[in-house]
């Protein structure tokens, strides 16, 4: 009897656990929706890559429209480009993470739109096309954009390759992701079973794939504000070396094919030169402690290292920080509540700076008229549309 009992209270436990999983999964499966498939990810824009971690999908566009985000012909951000060049034309890549991309605005409104903008409206002497290709890629580290320099980027035929790097590079001393973990082959401990019924469930169960992401989510969330204080000068510097390395590599490529190299240094709205706690309060409300100390401790190194590859290499940096500092509003050139990406405002002025290091340093012998701006200032920044 006693045996029959305990076989029964196992039945019954065993259909009780069996029965709460089975809600579990349904729940996951309401709310999350099934395991994404692995070649699939549900993204319009991006497709699994194995070395890059994901790229852009030639073709996807906007459900708002082709003018608010579209990935053209050859996989980056805006519209179609002949390939090959067409004659006559010059050709500048904007390469970058999601700074130059584009995040938040539309297609014109990034800073290579706008730039091209410019550039359209400036007279050149034998008709020279000068055209500007969006190559920024939301999330990418110099490491992404150093494996597609010559597999990609060369393939375009660029005269002149802008370079605006080096936040995302920071940011994984921090807050590693995916992407990172991608290109440098590096695999984060989230395995919670062993391999075989890791994978399993992975597969195949919704409530175990979103469950154990969103653990390890919040166990680094934990970590990143346990150490939101520290200082992070020597795990930054660290992470440039692989930077200065790999851009070093850049520029090397770019001269033996005869490219024209120019940086930008993407400003910040913190200033090392006021206090932590001055800097951080206005914004304590909207953005997490450990991001501001991030990029308040980052951002300077980060200026200093692009200046000394400037120097090293003699090439022109363009460096926006001065512009931000001076402004009585330094917020007004970040997005509204998103203090890493540019707005409109901040995009037109990182166009203008780098439009005027173009046709007073790059091609100074091909201009026969600049753009004023002040049809460009005024549709971008007031929404005037322009004379005809």
């Amino acid at each position: 009897m006693k045996s029959a009992g305990n076989k029964k209270f196992y039945i019954i436990s065993l259909a009780l656990v069996v029965s709460f999983c089975a809600v579990v999964e349904t729940t996951y499966r309401l709310t999350k929706g099934p395991v994404p498939d692995p070649n699939n990810n549900g993204d319009l824009f991006c497709i699994p890559d194995r070395i890059l971690g994901y790229r852009f999908r030639p073709g996807a566009i906007a459900p708002q429209g082709k003018d608010v985000n579209c990935i053209n012909n050859v996989g980056l951000r805006g519209d179609d480009i002949a390939t090959p060049k067409r004659p006559n034309t010059y050709r500048i890549l904007c390469v970058g993470d999601s700074s130059t991309n584009g995040v938040n605005v539309h297609n014109q409104e990034t800073y290579p739109g706008i730039l091209g903008a410019f550039l359209k409206h400036t007279k050149f002497n034998g008709n020279l096309n000068v055209e500007v290709v969006n190559a920024g890629v939301p999330g990418y580290l110099s490491d992404q954009h150093a494996y597609l320099l010559e597999r990609k980027y060369f393939h375009l035929e660029p005269d002149l390759i802008v370079f605006m790097m080096g936040v995302t590079d920071v940011s994984v001393t921090l807050m590693p992701t995916e992407t990172s973990d991608a290109i440098r082959g590096i695999r984060r401990d989230s395995r919670y079973l062993p391999s075989t019924l890791d994978d399993f469930l992975q597969k195949h169960s919704s409530a175990y794939y979103w469950g154990s992401k969103s653990l390890r989510d919040y166990l680094e969330l934990k970590t990143l504000e346990k150490d939101e204080k520290k200082d992070l000068t020597k795990d930054i510097e660290s992470e440039l070396s692989i930077y200065k390395k790999n851009y070093q590599a850049m520029i090397d490529k770019c001269k033996e094919h005869g490219i024209a190299v120019l940086n930008v240094n993407f400003p910040w709205n913190f200033s090392a030169r006021v206090g932590r706690e001055d800097n951080y309060t206005p914004l304590k409300d909207e953005i997490k402690y450990f991001e501001f100390n991030l990029y308040w401790q980052a951002m300077p190194i980060l200026a200093k290292a692009n200046q000394d590859l400037a120097n090293k290499n003699e090439i022109i940096n363009v460096d926006i920080q001065p512009y931000v500092s001076r402004s009585k509003n330094r917020l007004v050139f970040f997005g509204s509540g998103d203090f890493s990406h540019p707005s409109i405002e901040g995009n037109f002025l990182i166009a203008s700076k780098v439009y005027e290091s173009i046709v007073n340093n790059i091609l100074p012998d091909k201009v026969k008229a600049t753009c004023d701006g002040i049809d460009l200032a005024n549709e971008y920044l007031l929404g005037i549309p322009p004379r005809d």
